[in-house]
């Protein structure tokens, strides 16, 4: 069997194998559970609880703005690929260049629209 340890925030610190007894998985004082990933047939989710085996619902943890518009941005290899083909001499390839830069700026204004920075 298997395990995940959450801290507080609900993100995960470290993944295991369960010793035999199921008994030597405890919390440290900084986490908030350990799930125990049993095999059940109903897909519950377990934590151990003074060496008790309990159902568990771990917290989800919203994702930042920061953190959805990293995972949504375009690669930055589009972008430096854009400016090189830019710089060619070649003018058909210039063109593509100009081209794929402005569908990357495009793309990430696109994501800025999508998930806007909290105003504070």
């Amino acid at each position: 069997m298997k395990f995940i340890v959450y801290d507080a925030a609900g993100s995960i610190l470290r993944t295991g194998q369960c010793p035999e007894d199921h008994l030597a998985l405890q919390a440290r004082a900084s986490e908030s559970a350990i799930e125990d990933v049993w095999g059940d047939t109903d897909d519950t989710k377990h934590r151990i609880v003074n060496g008790e085996r309990v159902e568990f619902t771990p917290v989800e943890r919203v994702p930042t703005y920061t953190e959805l518009r990293a995972k949504a941005y375009p690669s930055e290899l589009d972008y430096m690929d854009a400016k090189v083909k830019q710089a060619s001499t070649d003018e058909a390839l210039r063109a593509v260049g100009v081209a794929q830069e402005q569908t990357y700026l495009t793309a990430c204004l696109t994501v800025k629209a999508k998930y806007p920075k909290p105003i504070n």
